[in-house]
């Protein structure tokens, strides 16, 4: 190698298509995790959005919507898991690798595991490392979602 060239770090680009799918599953998961979760604002102590299934009401930003709207929220919710499925029948692939929050977390550790072998050869090597590490990140985004 010549002293006078300098060495140039290529950068991995990143595809329109691959962009667009990690804002959508990055929208998802935040949809997923935001809803449910308290927020300290006085009105939201309940989260964005919470099904009182004792008094049949939902309450959105903190404010009860008439019971009649707890009914149409569920027959409107069986539609979409219906279309869902329909979609993911004849599409396969696109539900799993666009809209999938397993997809998305699995896609996650990879990208982790990619890092890690980059820089650490033990790692490389061990399988117990690699193990150890999986279930460790797999109980806390399992206590995060629990939390939820």
């Amino acid at each position: 190698m010549d002293i006078g060239k300098k060495m140039s770090f290529k950068r991995k680009k990143i595809s329109f298509w691959k962009k667009r799918r990690y804002l959508t599953q990055l929208s998802v998961l935040f949809i997923f995790f935001l809803l449910p979760t308290p927020l300290p604002v006085s009105s939201l102590k309940q989260g964005l959005l919470r099904l009182d299934f004792d008094h049949w009401i939902i309450y959105f930003m903190g404010v009860p919507l008439p019971r009649e709207l707890f009914y149409l929220f569920f027959l409107s919710l069986l539609l979409l898991m219906l279309a869902l499925f329909v979609f993911s029948a004849v599409y396969g692939k696109v539900f799993c690798g666009w809209v999938c929050p397993q997809n998305s977390y699995f896609e996650f550790l990879e990208n982790i595991h990619k890092a890690i072998k980059k820089r650490f050869p033990l790692y490389r090597k061990s399988q117990l490392l690699q193990k150890t590490l999986d279930f460790t990140l797999t109980c806390i985004f399992a206590g995060i979602t629990s939390w939820n």
